[in-house]
């Protein structure tokens, strides 16, 4: 199984180095958050803090497949916060296939009025026989439609998904991690960019290694580790919000 996943990441890497900058959609946003796998708890842990302490009510905010779940995150409403908190910390050490399915699952028993929905936008890959394009998505009509935005964001066969492919609004989709590094190229210097390296203390991590390592940090121990570096470091967003 790990030799079929390793060669359907090559395919999709390989794709990916054809596709072009010039299909970059232009959206306008105020805050984009990274990728990560597990990591996106670390990434939670600084989204937190940030909703905690800032006003984002107006913040147009992206989010590129782990950060697609927490830009969700970020636009539900302060009285759900703690209780999808809750909800969260239980995933304790799973893998990212059940991480994905839970989140899914949590959100869903939710209705579409328990989040600003209006500024969310979620990045997706979409890919056929001769490119890949990035698609960012909004104006999400459903609490179904979203997390399927989400799921299709996060995306990777067999990895965070047990299946080979995987559909959104009738196209097959990957994980919108592919194009991360190209699209925050683009970005104006005003941008916040959150991502789980920015503070130095995951520098030599890849995402990749998830599926060989074993002693993993739950799933709270990221999220505190992300809270504590993001309060040592509020004067940092300050000069974004």
């Amino acid at each position: 199984m790990k030799i079929i996943l390793l060669l359907i990441l090559l395919y999709l890497k390989t794709k990916h180095k054809q596709s072009q900058i010039i299909s970059m959609p232009r959206v306008f946003v105020d805050i984009v958050i990274s990728p990560g796998g597990r990591y996106g708890m670390y990434n939670l842990g600084i989204c937190h803090y940030i909703k905690n302490n800032f006003d984002i009510k107006n913040k147009k905010i992206l989010g590129f497949s782990a950060g697609a779940w927490n830009a969700l995150f970020m636009s539900i409403k302060n009285e759900h916060m703690n209780d999808i908190l809750r909800k969260t910390f239980k995933m304790n050490k799973d893998n990212l296939s059940n991480m994905l399915k839970k989140s899914k699952n949590i959100v869903d028993k939710y209705n579409i009025q328990d989040f600003d929905i209006k500024n969310v936008y979620i990045g997706t890959s979409i890919c056929n026989l001769f490119h890949n394009q990035l698609v960012i998505h909004n104006n999400f009509l459903t609490i179904e439609d979203v997390t399927r935005c989400c799921v299709s964001s996060s995306f990777i066969p067999f990895l965070t998904y047990n299946d080979l492919f995987y559909f959104y609004k009738n196209k097959l989709s990957f994980d919108g991690g592919l194009f991360y590094k190209k699209y925050i190229k683009t970005l104006p210097p005003t941008t916040l960019v959150i991502g789980f390296k920015m503070f130095g203390r995951h520098t030599n991590q890849k995402i990749y290694k998830e599926l060989y390592t074993k002693n993993k940090m739950s799933v709270y121990q990221l999220y505190i580790k992300g809270y504590h570096d993001a309060s040592k470091n509020h004067k940092y967003f300050e000069n974004f919000l």
